[in-house]
Order: structure tokens, then C-alpha cells, then sequence
């Protein structure tokens, strides 16, 4: 990589043709789990087909990811005109990523593009045990994507998880999905009334209870304050009525703030269904807003 690490004019000039970085990709790729070319100021993933360029695929799809990364290392090195690295997580394993910007020429549009060659190797065993010896560093990565992703109180996953990580359709076919919106009912007076570390027993709690219920490949994420929202993948709606049945169960013999009194935590749910999601931006949203409007119409009819 010494000719274009950036770290010299020789690198930094250097132009490629569409041959050359081929071979590149074909020399590294015994030596890494991913050798690819990124396009990340149009989030594309670049594939070379017989001397001709096809961007169709989302770069960050590869990490399974719903958009470009905040800390995207292969437009930081566009940017700054040099190689970067970080550590990614997916699927629990840890990567350490290089990504260097590169020049390649396409003869066909005669056209000078600024990519970036991505490489990627999963750490166990790979790198220098100097590095990695004893695991402090490995365990501070991986509470890092902890305090990213997880809700600190709760332990349910947090905002940035449903923005950033949460829907990817891997094998690109479209599947059954269900949304459930949850709203504990009357938090606010729990609150007033109890002091917030009964407040913060009931929102804990309520996750604890939740996850119980649903699968291990399902989400809980809190949304904010006392809202919720459950993601069950490959999950049809009578299926989905059964869970929030024994949620609201669960709640009721396990969610009593007040033994005296036998007041325990309550729930108001709104649920979407799409018998072909596809993980797009936009049934994302749509679902995320038909489930809310449910969940505020099931909390007006309880009240009422």
C-alpha cells in the first residue's frame, strides 16, 4: 500500500487504471475478510465488471447499517487526503477497518474518480498480540458500542440504534415486519408521585419484562422518555397481538411500584404490519408513524 498511504506526493498523485486496482483488490483479498472500493461521498460501494463501473450498492449496507456511518473513516479519508482507520462492530464481532482514498481513471468515461480501497479484518487472532494483548482494548471497544447503541437505564437499545443500525435486509428479499409503539400509561404520575428512582425502577423493569417476552433477534428500543419500540422480524400480526397480551401480564404480576395499594405499570400499544418490508427509509417511517397514531388511539379509548 506504500503508493497510496498518503503519506508521501508519490501516493497522493498516483492514478490507477481500472486493471490496477483490480489486481490490488485481488492481491490483498487473501489477507483481509473484505477488500472493496468505496464511493462514500455518494454512500456507493464500487464493483468493477469487465473494465466498467457499477455503484448500485449502499456502501454501508455491508455493515449493516440503514445509512452512512457518523464516523464514516472512508469520507474522513477523502477529506483529510489520508489513510484512517477505526474499529467496527457487526454481528458481535469486532473489525478493524483501513480506509485509504485512491484515484482511478475510467477509460470508458474518461473520468477521473476519488475512491476509497476499504480493507477489513475481524481481530481474533489477527493482530499484533502487542496490540491486543490481555483484551483491555477489545473490552473498551466494545463498551464504547455499548454507550452508542444502548440506553444507559433501560439497557434497551436507544434512538441512534434505530437510526443508525437496526433495519437490514440481508438477503435483499422483502419480509414480514411489525412494529409495536408502547407507552407507559400515567408515567408522569408514577413519577410525581413516587420520586423518580420508582420512576426509573418501573422503565427498567418494563424493558427487563419486554425482552422476556419477545425473541432474541427481536428490539426494544426506547424511543425517548417512556416510549417504546418493539421491532419483531418475521413476525405476523396475530403473533404480535399474542406478545402484547403476555406483556401486559407480565406487567401485571411483575410491575408493582405500589404493594400496598396493588397498583402496578400499564401499557398502551399501537401496532403496524407489512407483509413485505423492505428496510427503506421510507416504511420505515411510515410504519414507525402508523404505529404511534395506533398507540395514541388505544390510549384515548382506554381513557375515555
Amino acid at each position: 500500500m506504500d503508493q497510496y498511504n498518503g503519506t508521501g506526493r508519490r501516493g497522493k498523485d498516483k492514478i490507477y487504471s481500472l486493471m490496477e486496482i483490480k489486481q490490488i483488490v485481488e492481491l490483498f483479498s487473501p489477507f483481509f475478510d473484505s477488500v472493496r472500493l468505496v464511493d462514500p461521498v455518494n454512500c456507493r460501494a464500487v464493483c468493477l465488471e469487465d473494465q466498467r463501473v457499477n455503484c448500485e450498492e449502499k456502501c454501508y449496507e455491508f455493515w449493516k447499517k440503514n445509512r452512512q456511518c457518523a464516523d464514516c473513516t472512508s469520507l474522513q479519508a477523502i477529506e483529510q487526503g489520508k489513510r484512517v482507520s477505526k474499529f467496527e462492530m457487526m454481528d458481535r464481532k469486532l473489525f478493524y477497518v483501513i480506509s485509504a482514498p485512491i484515484k482511478v481513471q475510467d477509460s470508458i468515461e474518461q473520468k477521473v474518480h476519488l475512491w476509497v480501497l476499504e480493507l477489513a479484518v475481524e481481530n481474533y487472532g489477527r493482530f499484533s498480540s502487542a496490540i491486543l494483548k490481555g483484551g483491555p482494548l477489545i473490552e473498551n471497544i466494545i463498551a464504547c458500542e455499548h454507550e452508542l447503541y444502548e440506553d444507559s437505564l433501560t439497557k434497551a437499545y436507544n434512538r441512534r440504534y434505530f437510526d443508525e443500525r437496526l433495519f437490514y435486509i440481508g438477503d435483499g428479499n422483502p419480509q414480514e415486519m411489525v412494529f409495536i409503539a408502547a407507552d407507559l400509561k400515567h408515567f408522569k404520575r408514577i413519577n410525581d408521585t413516587y420520586g423518580h428512582a420508582v420512576g426509573d425502577y418501573v422503565l427498567a423493569q418494563a424493558v427487563r419484562l419486554m425482552k422476556r417476552t419477545v425473541r432474541s433477534d427481536d428490539a426494544i428500543i426506547r424511543m425517548g422518555g417512556d416510549e417504546f419500540l418493539i421491532v419483531l422480524n418475521n413476525c405476523n400480526r396475530d403473533a404480535a397481538a399474542r406478545i402484547i397480551e403476555d406483556i401486559r401480564d407480565e406487567f401485571k404480576h411483575e410491575l408493582v411500584y405500589d404493594r400496598e395499594k396493588g397498583f402496578y405499570a400499564t401499557v398502551n400499544f399501537g401496532i403496524s404490519y407489512r407483509d413485505e418490508f423492505d428496510g427503506s427509509d421510507s416504511a420505515v417511517r411510515q410504519m414507525y408513524e402508523e404505529a404511534d397514531r395506533n398507540m395514541y388511539l388505544d390510549k384515548q379509548s382506554s381513557e375515555g
